[in-house]
């Protein structure tokens, strides 16, 4: 999928939790999260969908963590129906077998972290979110939507 927009209908026909996996060479997570919340608001998504479940450590001392706060994207995660992770996903989304719909990341080269390989590799429905097309691995068939 090429934009936001594109993803927002999907995830409209979907009933269940879609995960967000951000990629770790995103430059900037805030702009790259500013930008996906402006499109959910536009598409009709309420905030309470949304749950951002990654922070930065507090040594960082970025932005991202108040940002997160100030556009009540915390809070519980059960009550979230669109989950983001920065990178790889957390243990107690497998522990706590959340039934994902769809993966959706914005990489477009192959991830390097095991557990996210991995899960892109073996789910059934990931969406590749990116202007450029994905570079597919093996045994992988890349449709546009």
């Amino acid at each position: 999928m090429k934009s936001n927009r594109d993803f927002f209908d999907l995830y409209q026909q979907v009933n269940g939790v879609v995960c967000v996996l951000i990629d770790r060479n995103t430059q900037d997570s805030i702009d790259w999260l500013q930008k996906f919340v402006e499109s959910a608001d536009i598409a009709g998504i309420p905030r309470s969908d949304i749950r951002v479940c990654f922070r930065d450590p507090t040594e960082k001392k970025s932005q991202l963590n108040a940002w997160i706060k100030d556009n009540n994207l915390g809070g519980k995660v059960q009550e979230g129906k669109i989950l983001i992770f920065f990178h790889k996903p957390p243990k107690w989304l497998f522990k706590d077998n959340i039934d994902v719909k769809i993966v959706v990341t914005n990489s477009y080269t192959p991830i390097n972290e095991p557990t996210s390989s991995v899960w892109l590799d073996t789910h059934p429905c990931v969406c590749y979110l990116s202007e450029i097309k994905p570079t597919p691995t093996r045994k992988q068939k890349v449709v546009s939507l």
